[in-house]
């Protein structure tokens, strides 16, 4: 499911993460449906709470926040404190602010939930 996910969208994924490695491994993966149908996508690598995230990708028509903030209600339940973001940000600056990221030192992005 998830490879064909990413198979049918790659296109726009690798537009909105320019030089995204889409061969990263994951151990964790959420798709979000929305009406029985696909409309997002998050893959990442969990330590300790820590989700480093691989990919958080929405289709077009989710991109109105809703699916970010659905996503931080939910994560905590999984265990899931902490959501961390290193990869492209260029196309995401203002969906990581409007979602509670900060820029850290090392220049990778943290949002607590």
């Amino acid at each position: 499911v998830f490879t064909h996910f990413l198979d049918q969208y790659r296109e726009d994924i690798e537009k909105c993460f320019p030089g995204i490695d889409l061969t990263q491994k994951a151990d964790y993966a959420c798709l979000t449906l929305c009406d029985d149908a696909p409309a997002g996508l998050l893959l990442g690598r969990v330590t300790d709470g820590q989700c480093d995230l691989v990919l958080d990708y929405s289709l077009p028509k989710y991109r109105d926040y809703s699916l970010g903030r659905f996503l931080k209600e939910q994560l905590p339940a999984r265990g899931i404190t902490e959501l961390r973001y290193a990869g492209p940000a260029e196309n995401h600056m203002k969906y990581l602010e409007k979602m509670g990221f900060t820029k850290q030192a090392d220049g990778a992005y943290l949002c607590r939930l």
